[in-house]
């Protein structure tokens, strides 16, 4: 792996030790696990985009 990879790769992991840990809000709520795809997505996690969207969605229903 070059060091680019290596860098993503380390970034996914560190999003999901915050995730772990409660860093982007409590794990059981939709709203925390949207933050954490969106981060995932910044990172260019693959096919993060659709968890995003369906996160979205998650948030959407449950604040109406």
């Amino acid at each position: 792996m070059n060091n680019a990879t290596t860098d993503i790769a380390s970034i996914w992991e560190k999003n999901m030790e915050h995730l772990k840990s409660g860093g982007f809000g409590p794990r059981e709520q939709s709203k925390t696990l949207l933050q954490y795809w969106k981060a995932q997505e910044r990172a260019g996690y693959p096919y993060a985009s659709e968890n995003v969207k369906y996160f979205e969605e998650m948030v959407e229903k449950e604040n109406k």
